[in-house]
């Protein structure tokens, strides 16, 4: 994958279709993936319009920075990036944080673009808190973490990124079980990880403020969230820990296209990604006048 040099670092990217016609769609990953989380759904997008992946700063092939991990901070970073691959106007597809990632950037620079579509995105407005008791079936998943020595806090509210980083761990050691490891990583990562991002995820948690970044809601505010006027689709699976943040959103956003995915948890775009697809195209090809001001 290509990249270029941004003033925060290196952002490695790949664009994918026919670049001739049409508004651009822009796909976000979330943490603790890469771009080739969306690979599964882009190459089918990608038929029928231009798209564009890329690595958040910290993940896949793009730089590492030490703080400055916000989503405030990851959508100047994508902004920069339109910028020099002179992209003017764009759609965009973000899931779990890419989906904070292009809300902000929308925020930041609301003309900038055409549309925007969620895939179980968490709204700090909504749930600024994630405890282990969110996930769906937590007592099956606190047995498998204790018995591999990596107890989870019961009272986290960044559950997600401990949970994440104890697999990550747990893949670089040398006793755990390949048989029994590889379901849990497909539940919460939504597909195989290497050794290699396992590693750099462990680095970047324990070496970075993420923590405390992804904890900056920005201009992500209940008001302004009422406020978007852009089209908006949302999907969220129903066992999902985020899915209170969707059905809240959804109170707020009446207009939007809203989804419920049955028997789908977080990580349904790259573990059942037709399930994604489909309400996508149609989002994208859909005709919608934004409401007036």
């Amino acid at each position: 994958m290509p990249k270029v040099t941004l003033s925060r670092g290196s952002i490695s990217f790949l664009r994918l279709g026919d670049w001739t016609s049409d508004v651009p769609v822009v796909f976000i990953h979330g943490l603790a993936a890469s771009s080739a989380f969306w690979f599964p759904a882009a190459n089918t997008v990608r038929e029928r319009h231009p798209v564009l992946v890329y690595d958040l700063i910290g993940h896949g092939r793009s730089g590492v920075r030490s703080e400055g991990l916000s989503a405030e901070a990851q959508a100047m970073d994508l902004i920069a990036l339109l910028d020099v691959l002179d992209i003017p106007k764009a759609i965009l597809v973000g899931h779990s944080f890419g989906g904070a990632v292009a809300l902000t950037a929308v925020a930041l620079q609301p003309s900038r673009f055409a549309r925007i579509a969620l895939a179980d995105t968490r709204l700090l407005a909504f749930q600024a808190n994630l405890s282990p008791q969110d996930w769906p079936n937590w007592l099956a998943q606190k047995a498998f973490f204790e018995d591999a020595g990596i107890p989870i806090d019961p009272d986290d509210p960044e559950s997600g990124v401990s949970i994440l980083t104890a697999l990550a761990k747990l893949q670089l050691s040398t006793t755990a079980d390949p048989a029994v490891l590889q379901p849990w990583v497909m539940k919460y990562f939504g597909q195989p990880q290497s050794q290699h991002a396992a590693r750099r995820w462990v680095k970047l948690v324990e070496s970075s403020s993420l923590r405390q970044d992804i904890r900056i809601s920005g201009p992500l505010t209940t008001e302004w969230l009422a406020s978007l006027s852009l089209p908006l689709l949302a999907v969220y699976g129903k066992n999902s820990p985020l899915l209170p943040s969707g059905l809240a959103l959804h109170a707020i956003q009446p207009r939007a296209d809203f989804r419920v995915i049955e028997g789908a948890g977080h990580f349904f775009p790259a573990l059942r990604p037709a399930t994604f697809v489909e309400p996508l195209l149609e989002f994208l090809e859909s005709v919608q006048t934004p409401p007036s001001q």
